[in-house]
């Protein structure tokens, strides 16, 4: 059976009245006029992103697991400056 993805930007998670819609990266934000947690209906997060000391990890993969199971694994930034250690 093939799978029909009306949205394919956008990836969908939900478990009763919640939802969660969020773009490739994991990300809720502006550039996604849909994203946010939804609860009823209503849009209660608009923003939502993952840094580490300021910046983007690496998105290494994005899964939809099950419709209440989103996965997203990151790899840290590479780094340009080395000090310490």
């Amino acid at each position: 059976m093939s799978q029909i993805y009306v949205r394919p930007e956008l990836l969908y998670a939900w478990h009763g009245q919640s939802q969660l819609v969020v773009n490739q990266r994991g990300d809720c934000g502006d550039d996604e006029t849909l994203s946010g947690f939804y609860f009823r209906e209503t849009r209660h997060l608009r923003a939502l992103r993952l840094t580490l000391d300021g910046q983007s990890p690496w998105l290494a993969q994005a899964a939809v697991e099950s419709p209440t199971v989103l996965r997203f694994d990151y790899v840290h930034p590479e780094m340009h400056t080395f000090s310490g250690g």
